[in-house]
């Protein structure tokens, strides 16, 4: 039975990283389905990075 528990503890680690960086993984692009992946997941958008992380928008 301990095993199950254990279990339930990753899952809710892995939902709370998920939740804490979830603009992170959406912004670099990483996968959430493997955190340890260090390689972007799609293209990244410098133009975005770059605006989110100044603080700045450019719409107009």
């Amino acid at each position: 039975m301990p095993h199950i528990l254990v279990q339930d503890q990753q899952t809710i680690r892995l939902l709370l990283v998920y939740e804490i960086f979830k603009r992170d993984f959406d912004l670099f692009k990483y996968s959430f389905a493997d955190p340890a992946n260090k390689i972007p997941i799609g293209e990244i958008d410098l133009d975005e990075i770059h605006t989110k992380l100044s603080g700045t928008s450019t719409r107009v």
